[in-house]
C-alpha cells in the first residue's frame, strides 16, 4: 500500500540539512557528468542515497544512458523508502540485482507490470511511463485536460499531474511539448526525482579548482555518530588537545550481507588533522559545514574468502573469493 503524500513530504523535510549544505570536492561525486545541466540534481539524489552511480567504484553516473524499468524500480524504492516484501510479483526478473526493488514498487501499487506476471526489467522507460511511475509513487491525482500538444492516451492524465506539481516543464522552450515517447536518460531522471522530493540542487565546484572552506576552524569536540547512504553506522571523535583533529578510531560500516560481503567495517587507528573544516584519508573524505554538522564520501573495495563445497559435501575452507565494494555518502552530528 502506498504511503499518503503527507508522509512522503514529511520524509523530505526530515532529511539532514547538512546534505543541502554539503561541500563537494572539485568536480563532484562523478567524473562523467561535469558541466551537465542536471549535475546539481544528480548530486542532490546522491546525497540522500537514491543513487550510487553506474559502476562498482561509484565514480561514474552514466548520465546519457537510458533508464531501464529495472533501474526505475530501484530509484523509486530508495527515493520513497519502500518496505521489503516476500511476494515475488513477476516471473521475468529472476536474478536481476533490482528484483527486490521491483517487488517493492509492485507491492506499493506503483507498477502492475506489462501483463502475464511480466515486468520487462530491461525495457527502456519512456517519459510518459516515467510520469505514471512518479504520479503513483507520490499519490498525486491524475489531471484531465491537455497540458501538452503532443500527449494523448492512458498516460496523459499523469503527465498533466506531473506538470501541475512542477516536476516537469515539458521538453521544449515554449513548454507546449512533452516528448512522451522519448526514452528517459539517467541525468534527466535525477532532475525529475530531485523535484519530486523537493531537493535543492547542490553546487559543484569546477574540477581543478580549490575547494571553498566551510569556515569551521574546529567543530564540537567529543564523540560523533552518523549514518552512511546505505544506512550503516559511522563514528569518530574530534579532539582539540594538540591541534584540531579526528582522533584514532574512526569507524564506518560498508558491509553488504545480502551480497555476502560482511567484512566492511573499517577502523582508521591513526589521527587525521582537520584543516579549514576538512579531513581526508584514502577512501574517506569529510567536511564540517558548521560546528555540529559533518558530511562526506567513502569508497572501499576488498576481497572476502568463503568456503566451497566439493563432491560428497567436502568443505574447502576459504577456497572461494568474492570481490566486494561499497561507496556513498555519510552524515554525522555530535552525540553529546
Amino acid at each position: 500500500m502506498r504511503r499518503p503524500l503527507v508522509v512522503l513530504l514529511a520524509l523530505v523535510f526530515l532529511l539532514p540539512s547538512s546534505l543541502a549544505d554539503a561541500v563537494l570536492a572539485p568536480g563532484g561525486t562523478f567524473i562523467d557528468d561535469d558541466h551537465n545541466t542536471h549535475e546539481g540534481n544528480i548530486e542532490a539524489i546522491v546525497a540522500v542515497g537514491v543513487t550510487f552511480g553506474c559502476d562498482a567504484a561509484g565514480s561514474r553516473y552514466c548520465p546519457a544512458d537510458v533508464v531501464t524499468r529495472a533501474q526505475m524500480a530501484s530509484f523509486l524504492a530508495r527515493a520513497f523508502e519502500l518496505p521489503p516484501t516476500s511476494h515475488d510479483h513477476f516471473l521475468d526478473d529472476d536474478g536481476s540485482i533490482h528484483e527486490d526493488n521491483i517487488n517493492r514498487v509492485a507491492e506499493a501499487g506503483i507498477t502492475l507490470g506489462i501483463g502475464a506476471r511480466r515486468y520487462d526489467p530491461n525495457g527502456d522507460v519512456t517519459r510518459e511511463q516515467m510520469a505514471s511511475f512518479l504520479v503513483r509513487a507520490l499519490d498525486l491525482d491524475p489531471s484531465p485536460g491537455s497540458r501538452f500538444t503532443d500527449v494523448s492516451g492512458v498516460h496523459e492524465p499523469n503527465v498533466n499531474a506531473l506538470a501541475e506539481a512542477g516536476i516537469t516543464l515539458g521538453c521544449d522552450a515554449s513548454g507546449t511539448r512533452y516528448c512522451p515517447t522519448d526514452a528517459v536518460r539517467r541525468d534527466q531522471m535525477a532532475s525529475f526525482l530531485a523535484r519530486a522530493l523537493g531537493l535543492e540542487p547542490i553546487a559543484v565546484p569546477p574540477r581543478g579548482s580549490t575547494p571553498p572552506s566551510p569556515g569551521v576552524s574546529c567543530p564540537t569536540t567529543g564523540d560523533w555518530t552518523g549514518r552512511t547512504s546505505q544506512d550503516k553506522a559511522i563514528s569518530f571523535t574530534v579532539e582539540d588537545a594538540d591541534g584540531c583533529r579526528i582522533a584514532g578510531g574512526l569507524k564506518y560500516d560498508a558491509s553488504d550481507p545480502a551480497a555476502g560481503c560482511r567484512g566492511g567495517m573499517l577502523v582508521f587507528s591513526y589521527s587525521m588533522p582537520i584543516s579549514e573544516g576538512r579531513f581526508a584519508t584514502p577512501g574517506l573524505t569529510g567536511a564540517f559545514s558548521s560546528t555540529t554538522t559533518a558530511a562526506g564520501t567513502f569508497e572501499r573495495t576488498w576481497i572476502e574468502l568463503y568456503d566451497t563445497y566439493g563432491p560428497g559435501g567436502t568443505i574447502c575452507r576459504h577456497c572461494g573469493t568474492r570481490h566486494c565494494s561499497a561507496s556513498g555518502t555519510w552524515t554525522a552530528t555530535p552525540t553529546g
